[in-house]
């Protein structure tokens, strides 16, 4: 069965009564959360949970959307995108498996004209528009006073919103699974839509991506605080769309970890929540082995180099490096976006 967010009961219920054991658990959160620069708060309940049983899929049962998410949607952004998508080669083979929907997903209260990232798409891929069966764009709500803020919140919400917002959902309704490809996520190689249909169709994951490959978390590592986000699966990943357990779990995350929605990143919260033990061993039990560490991507976050990538293209089921600084390593640039 789902998840069941009612039996999910509140952490200090749980916790004896004992005022010894009560002050040394105050101690230690305290140390972990409050006095680490790394962490994120966290509340957390303990139950056990019931997963839905294993789907089998096939390439053609599998419907994958590609999301690019903007923070901020202007041609500029979109077409430096979509360049770097096809800089490599065609996206797809001339047998890919199933259809592919791109949805270009971001605020688009400043643009006149809804619709016109469609053509900046158009443009950019040329002749390899063929490998996707159409292009949508999807708006983002505008953040509320009562949202979460802090520097990833316009993220966080897209993200969210992607899974719990049915406004947003129902936008493509068939999909299957959603690649969401954020835009420091570059090929390596063509032919990647057939790489990760392929890997959807091949196992029942909820999300599917890289750990961090590179030495900028070497010291928070070393802090026993971190450990339970510093083996996170990064954000650019492929995401199970059909199942409603992960929907409700994604749900847990933001009831149970509202500060990481303001001042961490969602992959981090999703982690934190997994593998924040005790509280969460019971569902750490039930569906870990749901999210799953992938090679069709390399994580190498804000200090790619020459030689990240040298290793990424050495590995034959890599087909990307995501990495902020991709500009000063070897990879196809963008043209200079037109007028």
């Amino acid at each position: 069965g789902a998840l069941n967010l009612k039996s999910y009961g509140s952490l200090m219920s749980k916790v004896p009564k004992s005022a010894y054991f009560l002050s040394a658990l105050m101690i230690c959160f305290i140390f972990m959360n409050f006095l680490n620069p790394y962490n994120c708060h966290f509340r957390g309940g303990r139950n056990r949970r019931n997963i839905s049983p294993t789907i089998g899929w096939q390439p053609n049962d599998v419907k994958l959307s590609i999301v690019l998410p903007f923070h901020e949607l202007n041609k500029a952004v979109v077409s430096e995108t979509i360049h770097r998508m096809v800089a490599v080669g065609s996206p797809c083979s001339k047998n890919a498996a199933s259809p592919v929907q791109l949805i270009v997903y971001g605020n688009v209260s400043a643009l006149v004209d809804k619709e016109k990232p469609v053509i900046w798409v158009m443009e950019g891929l040329g002749m390899y528009y063929s490998c996707f069966s159409k292009v949508v764009v999807l708006g983002t709500a505008e953040l509320s006073p009562e949202d979460p803020g802090g520097p990833n919140a316009v993220v966080n919400k897209m993200f969210f919103d992607l899974f719990l917002n049915d406004a947003v959902r129902n936008r493509f309704p068939s999909s299957t699974h959603a690649f969401w490809m954020e835009p420091d996520a570059t090929p390596v190689r063509p032919h990647w839509i057939d790489a990760l249909v392929g890997l959807a169709a091949r196992s029942n994951f909820w999300m599917a991506g890289s750990v961090y490959r590179g030495s900028a978390l070497d010291e928070a590592a070393e802090s026993p605080g971190n450990r339970n986000w510093v083996g996170r699966i990064g954000g650019s990943a492929i995401y199970n769309m059909r199942d409603a357990s992960f929907s409700e779990f994604l749900r847990v995350v933001t009831h149970y970890e509202p500060a990481a929605t303001r001042t961490c990143k969602f992959d981090v919260s999703i982690w934190r929540v997994l593998h924040t033990f005790p509280y969460t061993w019971p569902l750490y039990q039930a569906a870990r082995s749901r999210f799953v560490h992938a090679n069709f991507l390399h994580d190498w976050a804000s200090r790619i180099s020459p030689s990240d990538v040298a290793r990424t293209r050495a590995g034959p089921a890599a087909y990307f490096v995501h990495g902020s600084s991709a500009a000063d390593a070897d990879l196809p640039q963008p043209a200079p976006p037109t007028a």
